[in-house]
Order: structure tokens, then C-alpha cells, then sequence
């Protein structure tokens, strides 16, 4: 997680459904999730999130990421968690 205004590293999550993105620690920041189709043009998914908390992520994204759109201090740490989807 960027601890200054910056973008995080892209997460695979194409076969993931049922996605969630837990935001941990003490900071005084604030995040936003994206998520990306092609890997080229990200929208804002989520936006203002400036506590820890678990958000769900309901519509199909090919990869999500973390950005840091404002920061003062501290350590914010996402994890990404879904059900994998087999493909056959």
C-alpha cells in the first residue's frame, strides 16, 4: 500500500467471485479501490475510504488495485479474498 498519494500493484481477480478487499491499519489517509476490464483504463470502484474495513467488491473485474488518493501518516495494508472460480 502507497504511503503517499500513488497507486498500489494490480491483484489478478478475473476468477475470483464474490470478491472482498479488507483495508487494515492505522493511518490517516484515504483509499480507493479500482478495477480494471481490459488492464489498460481503471474507474473508481470505491472511493473515500478512510478507516479500516472490509468493502465487497459485487461486479466482474479482470484486475483491482489500491490507490492512495490523499495522505498525512501511517501504515494501511488491503488484502484481496474471493471464491476462485474453476475454469474447465
Amino acid at each position: 500500500m502507497p504511503e503517499a498519494v500513488a497507486t498500489g500493484s494490480t491483484k489478478p481477480s478475473a476468477d475470483m467471485r464474490d470478491k472482498v478487499v479488507q483495508i487494515a491499519g492505522t493511518f490517516i489517509a484515504t483509499l480507493a479501490i479500482d478495477g480494471t476490464i481490459d488492464g489498460s483504463n481503471w474507474n473508481e470502484v470505491v472511493a473515500g475510504i478512510t478507516s479500516p474495513q472490509i468493502v465487497d467488491v459485487t461486479r466482474w473485474y479482470s484486475a483491482l488495485r489500491i490507490r492512495t488518493t490523499a495522505y498525512t501518516s501511517g501504515t494501511a495494508t488491503a488484502w484481496l479474498g474471493g471464491i476462485n472460480v474453476l475454469r474447465s
